[in-house]
Order: structure tokens, then sequence, then C-alpha cells
């Protein structure tokens, strides 16, 4: 991995290489294979990994991750997720009345959010994801239907949220 920061208080560095053991999918596999290196903001052991996109100012995206790191660190859950109901409330009703740039401005607020708790709660797999879908989905039956089955999806489902569900 080629960090950004040091491990202790997760403190902006000049990168550096360590050895640190993760799960990697096939695409992944493939990227270190053909000589991209993984980067890696955080602190201990509460990390984020990614690709640098090579099609973006690799200063500005590293920055952008180890900002968030930074937001994340500082920060519980419930006070992100009560400053996301505003965001999406409050903001949403100022946005919604200034045309398409403005949805974009409250979108990309939305985004932030999104890759806040994307790391914050990096056990929720795309399993339990595509879980939550295909049970509004059943549920409620809006939008387009899956490409798939999604009521044997839901059986065949095992994670833990299929256990916290009444009813289910």
């Amino acid at each position: 991995m080629l960090f950004h920061t040091e491990q202790t208080e997760g403190r902006g560095t000049p990168p550096y290489l360590s050895s640190v053991e993760i799960d990697l999918c096939v695409g992944c596999y493939k990227r270190v294979l053909g000589g991209e290196y993984i980067h890696a903001t955080g602190a201990q052991n509460n990390n984020h990994y990614y690709f640098k996109n090579k099609n973006k100012d690799d200063k500005w995206h590293a920055t952008y991750w180890e900002w968030l790191t930074l937001i994340v660190g500082s920060r519980d859950s419930n006070e992100l997720i009560q400053h996301f109901r505003k965001h999406v409330g409050e903001h949403w009703e100022h946005h919604d009345r200034a045309g398409e740039l403005s949805k974009k401005i409250w979108m990309t607020g939305v985004l932030n959010f999104a890759d806040m708790f994307r790391m914050m709660y990096e056990d929720i797999s795309e399993e339990d994801l595509l879980y939550k879908l295909c049970r509004h989905w059943v549920a409620h039956g809006e939008g387009p239907a899956p490409p798939f089955d999604a009521a044997k999806f839901i059986a065949e489902y095992n994670g833990e949220l299929k256990t916290k569900e009444k009813g289910f």
C-alpha cells in the first residue's frame, strides 16, 4: 500500500510504502498485478483503500479521501446522520426550486455523505445493499423490476440484516 497519512493520528504525510493484508476482488487483483498501487489514508487500522483514478488530478483525489477520513474520524455516526437528515430535508427544499445546477450542488453533498457513510460502515456488503433494494421492491413494487428473481435472492440471502428484521 502507498499510505498518504501516518497511522497513529491520521495526519497527512509524504507517501510511504507499507505492507497490509486485504481481500481483493479479481478485477482489483489484476490492477495490482498490472503495476497499479493501492493507495491508503486513515489511521489505526481504520483505513480507506483506493486506486487513484488516472483521469483525475491525483493530488486532489487523494486529498478528498484524506479529508473524508478526518471528518469520519472526528464525528460519531449519530452526528453525521443528523447532519445528513438536515441536508436532505432543508437543503433540498432550497435547491429543488433553483434549477438543475442547484440540484447538482445538492447531490454533490449527498454523495459526500455517501462516501463518508461507506467509510464508517465498511462491513455493509453489496449483498446487504442488494437485499435492502429487493425487500423494498418486493414490498412496494416501485421502479423497474430487478433483472433477477428478487424473492429467490431474499430467500437465499443469509446476512445479518435478515436476522434483525421482523417478519422475514
